[in-house]
């Protein structure tokens, strides 16, 4: 094992790009689980993720970061990035009670464990917000960390942590030389959204979506619900909500046209019918059948035959993780599951194809998995169209082809039955802070396609907008 001790640094969120070496890529976390959290969605795990949020001159007991359920424990955070990396750097940025990191871990690419920091639990008050810089040197890839904190030593209270960069460089492997970094924006049909907000007219997280044969776009809201949106012009047909709903995360339409959510805030999925009145509501916490892991559902699909699957991130009772995928039925009786292979731990969404299985893209591998419906693994694809992408959703069209959201570039690939690249619309845009133009992506969330391919939706959003964006390929 290699251990460093802490070193301080004057830490900059706006450094310029001729900083840095021409190969070091920097980025935040993309997904996080804790052992404990204080709050859901507040004091989350997740609001490790992205950039630091919580710019504030003195440290202050802020929603924004991570707290553990206790304030005199031990825990541990795991952090995953979307593109692995050997690392030279680690910056936690920790806005209350700074420093209780004991232990940081790095986890590469096969899931290995390797302790590259160790030390002493200390109360730096006076220079918060802190950022615990961690040098390392090591020849593998790094795509996961975990840090433990040890708060049973210092008084007076919990460690918080706003984000955690991972700093490093590629081992040599680029993006598939079929994507363009410049993409293009044509074929853009309209856009809808701007500033993200809670008042009337505003919209929150955009992310799942689902297009439907009669003209029509479901698009699930973190902060107000379900929006159905015209496919034909972006105009606000309804808003589905419920008192119970509290994080939607993805939204499928099954063949009799009611509606599902997938809500990991709630740890359950609810059925709505076409005009938006609760049907169905099922799931709870827990790791038995029926049940959901705390950041579960994850997403959802709807087999030719009305069954519900949903993607459960889990762990059983002795913090082992595991993922599966539980099928119910219309009225949400639990029927069956399946375990997805251990070796493939990125898995995030799902859709059905035209043939009858069940596809789930695999963000970490930067794959398409194979399942048949009732849960055998027939094959992957997409392994050379999505290297190095960062898949993050997958829509399937009547003819088998698939629509992928990418996060490098920020874009929208299409890829034939074979997993072949077809076509390419976006363009990456790094400023998040400020509107974007149309057809340029800041960070794609979603994708969704009407039946014959005709015309595709995309999400995408930062901390200041979201949108809506309707395409064509041309």
């Amino acid at each position: 094992m290699i251990f460093f001790e802490p070193a301080e640094i004057e830490f900059s969120f706006e450094e310029e790009e001729d900083e840095y070496v021409a190969d070091e890529i920097r980025q935040w976390a993309s997904t996080a689980t804790a052992s404990s959290e204080w709050g859901n969605p507040d004091w989350a795990a997740i609001q490790a993720t992205g950039a630091p949020d919580t710019l504030i001159d003195v440290c202050e007991d802020a929603v924004t970061a991570w707290a553990s359920a206790g304030s005199d424990t031990v825990e541990w955070i795991e952090l995953g990035y979307d593109t692995p990396v050997i690392p030279t750097e680690i910056n936690i940025i920790q806005t209350h009670s700074p420093d209780q990191v004991v232990q940081v871990e790095v986890i590469d690419t096969q899931g290995g464990y390797h302790t590259v920091y160790t030390g002493a639990p200390e109360n730096l008050w006076e220079q918060c917000p802190y950022t615990l810089a961690i040098p390392i040197e090591v020849d593998y890839e790094v795509n996961a960390l975990k840090i433990t904190i040890d708060q049973s030593v210092i008084d007076p209270t919990w460690n918080e942590i706003d984000a955690v960069e991972l700093v490093g460089h590629s081992a040599g492997a680029d993006i598939s030389e079929s994507l363009s970094e410049t993409g293009t924006t044509e074929g853009v049909l309209w856009r809808a959204g701007g500033e993200r907000g809670t008042e009337d007219g505003q919209i929150g997280g955009v992310d799942g979506m689902y297009a439907t044969a009669d003209g029509m776009v479901y698009i699930a809201d973190e902060t107000f619900g379900v929006r159905v949106l015209d496919a034909t012009d972006g105009a606000l047909i309804r808003l589905i909500d419920h008192e119970d709903l509290w994080q939607p995360t993805d939204v499928q339409v099954a063949p009799d046209g009611n509606i599902y959510v997938g809500d990991w805030g709630a740890n359950q999925v609810f059925g709505f019918s076409p005009d938006g009145v609760l049907l169905y509501q099922f799931g709870e916490d827990g790791n038995g059948p029926g049940q959901f892991g705390i950041f579960s559902p994850v997403a959802l699909a709807i087999s030719p035959d009305g069954e519900i699957y949903v993607l459960d991130d889990n762990e059983t009772d002795a913090e082992i993780d595991f993922t599966r995928v539980q099928v119910f039925s219309a009225d949400g009786t639990y029927l069956r599951e399946f375990r997805i292979d251990e070796e493939y731990s990125g898995t995030e969404e799902m859709d059905f194809g035209p043939d009858g299985n069940l596809y789930i893209l695999d963000w970490l591998d930067d794959i398409i998995l194979k399942y048949a419906s009732e849960g055998t693994l027939l094959g992957s694809l997409g392994e050379e169209a999505l290297s190095w992408t960062g898949p993050q959703d997958i829509a399937i069209d009547d003819a088998g082809n698939f629509y992928v959201a990418v996060w490098t570039p920020d874009s929208v690939i299409k890829l034939d039955s074979d997993g072949n690249i077809v076509a390419q619309f976006g363009v990456d845009v790094e400023d998040g802070e400020n509107p974007w133009p149309e057809g340029e992506f800041y960070s794609i969330s979603g994708v969704a396609v009407t039946p014959d391919g005709s015309r595709v939706f995309a999400s995408d959003w930062s901390s200041y907008y979201a949108y809506i964006t309707a395409f064509e390929f041309r």
